[in-house]
């Protein structure tokens, strides 16, 4: 079993995660920032290395401990855990070949599962050659205006609440390991990591939603990027018997997007459909419709997603668009989905409507310009004289 040597400044996490690591029989060493893991690595060889990335103003960071590492040709495989990732973070890891790059809150699984990869690169030697995976970010370089600055402070608070619930998530699973399985307190235990995963699912909403994407849009086609996203869905929607029609058009041409945006969009929409038609009794006969077509004008496309759910009451309608409005039950929602719909729709130059009646049913539609009706809508706008005041 291989020495791991876990660095992290944050007293409580370094616990967590050492004593989650013990209980899987492993080797575990702790330091509480770089300059001591430094010292450790004087004294002792350690084939895995997890480290945090950021440690504090003034000290040494998690990347120039990698370099450290690097210069004294130690061949362990590193594993970073940060709650903190973007663009420029994941290129920095790829080219110091690290093993993996985890976003916290990191749940067991992952970390064993970084844990394992090590291990595998370690048996295979194949330290310069071996392909790493790493989680796509969006994330831009400089806000330029009032929302980039709102975005960098969301993400910054995030950043800071992903610490204790990181903590939180942690001590329940050693709690739950402690305790007997009829034991009153195990029913408790379950409700704090309930809680746990419904706030890291906030917080989750709130990055998609902060993540400065330095995005280039592409000519894309909606009805494969409808095709993709209902792939994900289709186990679920015949779990539960739901009916899902898709009535798509033909030779729609392509619209201007970012594919793995716009694929957020239709992820929300199955989703919210899903636990709308799911509302019902079990004897409803449940459906969801999308359709796509041309406008008349052929200057747009649009596509209507249409469920037989139990329906939004009319006096919310007008805000459901609203951050951290939801209709569902509690632990259900976020009431973040719908409102990055609607960010990553403007972003588009697209336009998006519901229809809704209680009892009955729900339908958004979107249009979107297609792609030459953007490109020419820009070029005027980038053209278009500023105002000049005479006199």
């Amino acid at each position: 079993m291989h020495n791991i040597l876990l660095v992290d400044d944050n007293v409580s996490i370094l616990d967590v995660y050492k004593n989650l690591l013990i209980n899987e029989g492993l080797n575990v060493t702790v330091a509480e920032n770089c300059e001591e893991a430094l010292n450790i690595l004087g004294k002792q060889k350690f084939p895995i290395i997890i480290t945090d990335m950021r440690f504090g103003y003034g000290v040494m960071d998690g990347f120039d401990f990698i370099k450290q590492i690097k210069k004294r040709n130690l061949e362990s495989e590193l594993i970073i855990i940060t709650g903190y990732a973007d663009t420029n973070m994941a290129i920095k890891a790829i080219n110091l070949d690290i093993c993996e790059l985890i976003k916290k809150p990191c749940r067991k699984e992952l970390l064993l599962a970084a844990i394992k990869k090590a291990s595998d690169r370690l048996e295979e030697k194949k330290f310069s050659e071996k392909e790493v995976a790493f989680e796509k970010f969006d994330e831009d370089i400089i806000p330029h205006d009032k929302l980039a600055t709102v975005k960098d402070v969301l993400a910054t608070i995030c950043h800071e609440i992903i610490q204790p619930l990181t903590g939180i998530m942690g001590y329940a699973e050693l709690l739950g390991n402690e305790i007997q399985p009829t034991d009153l307190a195990r029913d408790y235990i379950k409700k704090v990591k309930e809680q746990s995963d419904y706030m890291e699912k906030i917080i989750n909403n709130i990055r998609n939603f902060s993540s400065r994407c330095n995005e280039k849009l592409e000519r894309v086609s909606i009805n494969d990027v409808i095709q993709c996203s209902y792939s994900s869905f289709e186990y679920q929607f015949k779990h539960n018997n739901i009916e899902f029609i898709k009535d798509l058009a033909d030779d729609l041409p392509c619209i201007m997007a970012n594919k793995v945006k716009l694929q957020q969009v239709f992820v929300n929409f199955f989703s919210n459909a899903q636990d709308a038609v799911n509302s019902k009794n079990q004897n409803w006969d449940k459906r969801i419709t999308i359709k796509t077509n041309m406008s008349k004008s052929e200057k747009s496309i649009y596509f209507a997603i249409q469920d037989n759910g139990m329906g939004i009451d009319k006096k919310i309608q007008s805000s459901i668009f609203e951050p951290f409005m939801t209709t569902k039950k509690q632990n259900r929602g976020t009431g973040l989905g719908l409102f990055l719909c609607q960010n990553i729709v403007n972003e588009f130059a697209g336009k998006i409507g519901v229809k809704s009646k209680q009892g009955t049913g729900t339908t958004f539609c979107v249009a979107f310009p297609v792609a030459e009706e953007f490109v020419k809508q820009k070029k005027e706008a980038d053209h278009k004289p500023s105002f000049v005041p005479s006199g």
